[in-house]
């Protein structure tokens, strides 16, 4: 059944299952900060696009994007 988990939260894993939420981004973050390296990203260059992007998000939000 389905229905339990489309009302789950975060808080309402274990102290465990959180942590191994957090190390499976984690996992995932490596992964594309290996991707970006290996096209030449510089740790400079990720920032910057980040930050761009994130402002672009928040400006689509503000529209009803």
């Amino acid at each position: 059944d389905h229905s339990k988990y489309e009302s789950m939260k975060f808080s309402d894993l274990s102290k465990s299952d959180q942590l191994e939420a957090k190390f499976e981004v984690i996992d995932m973050l490596h992964f594309f900060m290996n991707y970006a390296i290996s096209i030449g990203m510089t740790p400079q260059e990720m920032y910057n696009m980040y930050m761009s992007k994130n402002k672009e998000n928040r400006a689509r939000q503000e529209r009803g994007y």
